[in-house]
Formats: structure tokens, C-alpha cells, sequence
């Protein structure tokens, strides 16, 4: 759908609304989200060169703030905790190991993180031609992330503000919609 109007007539208002109502639509069986509501306002982004890296981005940061269960403090304190205790279980686990086998995991485990640090830097020179080698891998992830919920609720992606960017510049944005959407 498309609102076209003159400046200050009201669009982004209506999109307001409109999000509003999408988000407070439940699902009567699973008592969630019926949608799962994207904004992008593109003429926040429009000095990015690229609009597919603003969009990305912006989706990407939207599903992992919306998506995930604990807040960024409980997640720190649930991560530490972890580590902890995994550090605390390797040590035992690399004393008991060593005893009976006379192998230390520590010089094992250095010896692994050395040989991946090789292969890595091998990996990059390789694709060092592709520079949007790991923005085609966010692309990716992001596209199987709304596969994903898609599964569960509709995705919809608001797109405001289009009016306010030049015109090659809003070409550029609904092409990379394309992008992002084809085969979704």
C-alpha cells in the first residue's frame, strides 16, 4: 500500500495509527503478536550511500530488540554467571583430563584457536576482492530471521519518510526492498 499526500498532510500520522493498531492485535490462540512491525524511516538514513546497509541494520537491531526474551541487563548477568561456571568445569575437567592422559587441554585449545587464526586470515585474503562479503552474510541472516517469524506472524514493514529523500534515492530504497523480500 502507498499513502501519497502533500507535506503535512498527515501520512506519518497514519502510519502511527496503523502501527499502533497492528501491535495491540493478538493472536486469540497463542495470546501474542499478530504482526511483527518493521519502521524504517528512510530519510533518517538517506546520507548512507548504500540504503540496503540502513535498512539491514535497522532490521536487524528492530528483531533483536523485539525477539529476545531478557533484558541487555539480565543477558549480562545470565552470561557471566555462565562463563563462570564453565570456566570453573573446564579447570577440573582439564586437571582430571591431564592426570589420566597426560594431555594438557589448555596448550590443545591454544594450538586449535592458532591453527582457526590461520585459516581465517587465508579465508579473508581470499575474499578480500568481496568487499560486502560479510554485509551478504548479514542479508542472509536477516533474511532467514523473518523467514522465521513469519512462520509464527504477518511481517509488516513500514517504510515512512520516502517523500522526503530524492527521487534516486527512493528508488534505491524500494529496490533493495525487493532485495530483501524476493523469494520471502
Amino acid at each position: 500500500f502507498a499513502i501519497s499526500g502533500t507535506w503535512g498532510i498527515g501520512k506519518s500520522y497514519v502510519l502511527e495509527k496503523l502501527e499502533k493498531q497492528l501491535l495491540f492485535e493478538q493472536d486469540e490462540k497463542r495470546a501474542s503478536d499478530k504482526y511483527f512491525v518493521f519502521h524504517f524511516n528512510c530519510w533518517e538514513y538517506d546520507y548512507y550511500e548504500e540504503p540496503l546497509i540502513a535498512i539491514v541494520s535497522s532490521m536487524l537491531d528492530e528483531i533483536n530488540t523485539k525477539e529476545h526474551l531478557f533484558s541487555e541487563k539480565a543477558r549480562a548477568h545470565i552470561l557471566s554467571a555462565a562463563k563462570f561456571v564453565l570456566s570453573k568445569l573446564y579447570e577440573g575437567g582439564s586437571k582430571w583430563l591431564e592426570s589420566k592422559t597426560g594431555l594438557n587441554p589448555k596448550e590443545i585449545t591454544d594450538g586449535i584457536s592458532e591453527i582457526c587464526a590461520d585459516a581465517t586470515s587465508k579465508i579473508d585474503k581470499v575474499h578480500e576482492y568481496d568487499q560486502y562479503l560479510n554485509f551478504k552474510q548479514a542479508l542472509l541472516t536477516l533474511r532467514e530471521d523473518i523467514k522465521a517469524i513469519t512462520s509464527e506472524r504477518t511481517v509488516v514493514f513500514v517504510v515512512d519518510e520516502l517523500d522526503r529523500c530524492i527521487p534516486e534515492y527512493q528508488i534505491k530504497v524500494l529496490e533493495r526492498l525487493h532485495h530483501i523480500f524476493n523469494g520471502i
